[in-house]
């Protein structure tokens, strides 16, 4: 499903979310955690709207052959045609939508966080 409404953008969306929850877990019951998240997932969504949901060229020069071969390539269906900028899936603009998502990491960071901390929790 997140294939089709996204299209080759599900590997950055993944990206995106594994150094969240890796960030969560490193941070998570220290004092650092409540400000990396904010800051984390602010400049992540500073830079969605900068580079415009990322083109896999900008990312790395590397990653520049995954456009030209959709260019030649376009009549073909297979594993690569996962990673090309111009498979755009129904969600071309992935990155503005994204945006609540977003505030659902800086939720899931700081609850994290304070279950660490068992802050707000009765004690019974």
């Amino acid at each position: 499903m997140l294939s089709i409404l996204h299209g080759a953008s599900i590997l950055k969306v993944l990206i995106i979310l594994s150094a969240n929850y890796a960030l969560a877990n490193a941070t998570g019951g220290t004092r650092l955690a409540v400000p990396v998240t904010w800051l984390f997932n602010g400049g992540v969504l500073v830079a969605n709207e900068w580079y415009e949901g990322y083109a896999f060229a900008s990312l790395h020069s590397g990653l520049g052959f995954l456009v030209r071969w959709a260019h030649y390539h376009t009549f073909c269906i297979g594993t690569h045609l996962l990673l090309q900028d111009s498979w755009r899936g129904v969600y071309p603009r992935w990155h503005v939508s994204f945006n609540i998502t977003m505030l659902r990491l800086v939720s899931f960071g700081i609850d994290h966080h304070w279950a660490r901390n068992h802050i707000g929790i009765a004690d019974v």
